[in-house]
């Protein structure tokens, strides 16, 4: 919706927008993925204030559908004048109708009563209940993340210095390292250092702007153990920029783990504690935090945002605490490449009703990692080996030499390979005289091409790190620096930019926490000079295979060869016709579940068969216990006897039976009942004599060979009520409407060359040529008036008349197909080439692309008494036969290949559609609206095409 509003803005011809974006664009030296979130920020910073996402939404910000097009919607006229008198209302539509969070239902929901839905707080919850700006760019490693802060950061005083007024630009800055990464905050600031604002502002503005910047690094302390500001460095260093009231232009670098959490407190709703409620350290801590909240016109910028999620209640309840007691908070701005969360949010819209979404709501531009792969990043070959840990390593340095043992970069640096250990003792002792073997048998010297790196750790000994290692590390990407393979424990997984790296390998589990491994195959992807055709080498043992197919599933939704290969061209295309055709939904009764709790007693005989059962159901275990007797000769004698589990205490059964009715609470009335009846007294009295024994005396005692307490619970539970969940099918109560397509999934397809789809690529344009054809307006009149008529031939040879293609009427809802088998394909090709489809005037559409499909039916099965939901079924094709009032009559067929008709889960969805779909929608529309029909692949073509035939006149011919 965002981007969608956004381009409609950036094209009007009064964009305030319009003179940067083309400067930034004519510099030409910002990538793809910066210049395209500068525009998403200008957007929301110029159009919109930089306001909060939630109110932006609430207000209908971002609506694009018309007026129009509302009317053309399949909604009810209650739910569309809702829509138009409340934008709130039509924004919350259109965010649901997004295909990722699936929400279909729930807009049905909706649209039942849509006066009752709070648009206002649903958006809240739905970013999260902050009342600040915050915004998330996605980015993959090696975009320019930190650049892009940069340029945020010079955009913003570049426009606040000219309209020092404007709020929605802010003045200074808090740059938040990777939380967690100790190494990360000098490289972010040296990085924005380094950036040239003359990309994105013109000169001389850029120069000026950048000797206005003033950076301090906010560092973790060690120990504070006064609370004086003038002893408190980190208080000191924002201290000195006082007044606060003209500032502009600091930058502070800091790690928010390490130094503006340290110490936060909550309350349970998520708020700061007050001073008087901390201890003296937490206090201190609170100097910091409160001095930066002076500081006006402030814009939080967060790196690697999705690190901050462990700590996001303490930094909100932060963040929160500025924005509501100074109101210098100008924004949140948080950048991350896998703007997922670990648990899917959810949020309640009305009720019980909801959605959950995975994905971070408050990204506002997203650029996939496909999308960089051979743009600004290396193309990656995966190779996953079988073998010992050894064995994967000799093979992965092998193959990298042999791939890049003579490449030099065109900026003079070599190659590198980065093997990663999961323990120090590991990378000394097996992972090191391995490599260094390897380099010997290759004739290169291992003390010159090979670099060690850790931090220190202990094995059979003490290995200690080096400074020096530091160094060459440092220089890695360096024209002067030879080292060809770095061997890394505990050190380089994240934080690491290493143009020059073009492999990696992970040997086994443990060199790389589980998930990280994306993360850490990654490392070599950056690219050393833009515009090459770079490649890099990633060797994984086959479980770090696994977890990398499965990251890349989970958080950038590609899979392992797309990895490889990014995005080379635009994909193959897919058009919806449906406009074209005047295509109407299907009508369709479906079904659900339904569930009913019945309550019972148990039987009479059953209850009395369980107290009788009850003492041996509770009998216990008798332990043994040896005791040795030593006498004063020294000799020991060693005896056994039995301990009893449960103390023999003296009992009277008016005392049990009291137990019985009140230890446990309130009981069922019917067990009260029952012990007051002669019957149930005299059941109750026999299972007491059971579970005790007598003393002697005329008393009894507990038996040490029950449980007591089980025995009597036992007892009582025979008595509660019984719950027995019945399930059944049912049919919904409004009539399911699908669409012959899901144009909302027409997307690109990448993954699978033109040649499978159908019909060619010469034959798709020339349909799609005559769908855009413009007739001169008499004719127009004169054609849809055939065509209203039922008279469509007449009106092709109309078309043909004026030197056009005839359109294609009957069949491609969409185009182009693609057929999941060639039996599908020639079944399609066999029943179009047939003359009864024209004599009957039928229309023949594939649905059998799970991708796009919008017919997809809820399958059931019953087992026993009750019903489980097998699973959506798409059938292959749908035949169709119209009338002046729509369609009247459906034909589903199905084909298979005969071993795929046997396989249970289709014969559970076809006994489905056969025994309960078809007679429920043809009992509910009447007559013969619906007909289902499976054809197998074990005929010959002469005997389908007689079949066909057969079937389709059944179907079409019969009243």
């Amino acid at each position: 919706m965002i981007k969608r509003s956004r381009d409609a803005w950036l094209s009007r011809p009064d964009c305030p927008a319009t003179y940067l974006v083309n400067y930034i664009a004519s510099e030409g030296r910002m990538r793809d993925a910066q210049a395209d979130a500068i525009k998403t920020y200008l957007f929301l910073k110029m159009k919109h204030g930089c306001r909060p996402l939630w109110r932006l939404y609430a207000e209908g910000a971002f609506n694009s559908l018309t007026p129009e097009q509302l009317d053309e919607l399949s909604i009810s006229a209650k739910f569309r004048r809702a829509m138009l008198a409340r934008p709130g209302l039509q924004s919350l539509y259109e965010y649901l109708s997004d295909p990722e969070l699936d929400a279909k239902k729930l807009l049905k929901e909706i649209a039942k009563d849509p006066d009752s839905i709070d648009v206002e707080r649903v958006f809240r919850d739905i970013f999260y209940g902050v009342s600040y700006t915050d915004y998330i760019f996605s980015l993959p490693m090696g975009a320019g993340k930190t650049y892009l802060m940069a340029a945020f950061i010079y955009i913003d005083l570049y426009y606040s210095s000219m309209d020092p007024g404007n709020a929605a630009f802010a003045r200074n800055f808090v740059v938040f390292a990777p939380s967690g990464l100790k190494s990360s905050v000098v490289p972010s600031l040296m990085t924005i250092k380094a950036f040239d604002p003359s990309w994105v502002i013109p000169e001389p503005e850029a120069s000026r702007l950048k000797a206005a910047l003033s950076f301090e690094v906010l560092d973790e302390q060690k120990s504070q153990a006064k609370s004086n500001r003038a002893k408190n460095p980190n208080v000191q260093k924002v201290a000195i920029h006082q007044p606060f009231a003209t500032l502009s232009g600091l930058v502070l670098v800091t790690n928010a783990e390490k130094v503006i959490l340290n110490k936060v407190e909550t309350d349970e709703a998520g708020a700061l504690k007050l001073d008087l409620e901390l201890d003296e350290a937490s206090r201190i801590e609170n100097e910091l935090r409160e001095i930066i909240g002076e500081i006006p016109g402030l814009a939080i910028i967060i790196d690697e945002v999705h690190h901050a999620q462990n700590d996001d209640i303490k930094l909100r309840a932060v963040v929160s605490n500025w924005a509501t007691k100074t109101g210098n908070v100008n924004c949140v701005l948080g950048f991350s490449g896998t703007p997922y969360l670990k648990r899917k949010a959810k949020v309640e819209i009305s009720g019980a009703s909801g959605f959950k979404s995975g994905f971070m709501a408050n990204v506002v531009d997203y650029y996939p990692l496909a999308a960089g792969i051979g743009n600004f990043l290396k193309r990656p070959t995966v190779k996953t080996v079988d073998g010992t840990s050894d064995e994967i390593i000799r093979y992965g340095v092998n193959r990298f030499l042999d791939d890049y043992g003579s490449l030099v970069y065109a900026n003079s640096t070599v190659p590198k390979l980065a093997i990663f250990c999961g323990t120090v003792t590991k990378l000394e002792e097996e992972v090191y005289p391995l490599v260094a073997e390897i380099m010997g048998e290759r004739g290169i010297d291992p003390d010159v091409a090979i670099l060690k790196y850790h931090r220190g750790g202990t094995g059979k000994r003490k290995y200690p790190t080096s400074a020096e290692w530091g160094v060459q590390f440092a220089m890695l990407d360096g024209e002067l620096s030879r080292k060809r393979v770095i061997l890394l424990a505990q050190i380089g997984k994240e934080g690491w930019d290493c143009r020059s790296l073009a492999g990696v390998v992970l040997s086994q589990e443990g060199d790389c926490s589980r998930n990280m491994v994306l993360q850490t195959s990654c490392r070599c992807l950056r690219e050393v000079v833009h515009g090459d055709d770079e490649t890099a080498l990633i060797v994984l043992n086959d479980k770090n295979s696994e977890h990398l197919v499965k990251q890349l599933d989970e958080s950038q939704r590609i899979d392992l060869k797309t990895f490889q290969t990014g995005i080379e061209d635009k994909g193959v295309e897919r058009h919806s016709r449906l406009k074209v055709l005047s295509l109407p939904r299907i009508e369709h009764v479906r079904f659900e579940l339904s569930r009913e709790t019945r309550m019972s007693d148990l039987p009479p005989a059953d209850i009395r068969a369980g107290i009788a059962g009850a003492a041996e159901e509770s009998r216990t275990d008798v332990s043994v216990e040896s005791i040795e007797n030593l006498d004063f000769s020294g000799e020991s004698t060693t005896y056994e006897h039995a301990v009893a589990q449960v103390p023999r205490f003296p009992v009277t059964y008016r005392k049990w039976k009291h137990d019985l009715l009140n230890e446990a609470g309130c009981v069922p009335e019917s067990l009260s009942s029952f012990a007051s009846s002669d019957e149930g007294d005299s059941a109750l009295r026999k299972l007491f004599e059971h579970l005790t024994e007598a003393d002697g005396n005329g008393g009894r005692l507990y038996s040490s060979q029950f449980d007591q307490m089980r025995a009597r619970s036992i007892v009582r539970s025979l008595f509660y009520p019984r719950r027995d969940v019945h399930i059944d099918i049912e049919e919904v109560g409004d009539v399911a409407l699908a669409s012959f397509v899901n144009e909302a999934s027409l997307k690109p397809v990448f993954d699978v060359p033109r040649e499978k789809f159908y019909p060619d690529e010469a034959r798709e344009e020339q349909i799609l040529a005559a769908d855009d054809a413009e007739l001169p307006a008499g004719v127009q009149r004169a054609y849809d008036a055939l065509v209203s008529q039922g008279q469509d031939d007449i009106a092709q040879e109309l078309l043909a008349g004026q030197g056009l293609t005839p359109k294609v009427m009957n069949t491609y809802q969409y185009i182009p197909y693609r057929f999941d088998s060639a039996f599908e394909k020639d079944f399609y090709e066999m029943v179009m080439g047939l003359d009864l489809i024209d004599d009957l005037g039928l229309e023949v559409y594939y649905n059998g692309d799970n991708a796009v499909a919008d017919f997809r039916i809820d399958c059931f099965k019953k087992t026993g008494n009750t019903w489980k939901k097998v699973g959506k079924y798409t059938p292959d094709f749908l035949i169709v036969h119209r009338s002046q009032s729509g369609i009247d009559k459906v034909l589903i067929a199905e084909t298979k290949g005969q071993g795929y008709a046997q396989e249970p889960g289709f014969i559970a969805r076809r006994e489905f559609m056969e025994q309960a779909f078809i007679p429920a929608n043809n009992g509910h529309f009447g007559g013969k609206r619906f007909e289902y029909v499976v054809i197998t692949d074990d005929h010959t073509r002469g005997e389908l095409l007689k079949m066909t035939e057969t079937i389709l006149r059944d179907c079409f011919c019969q009243p």
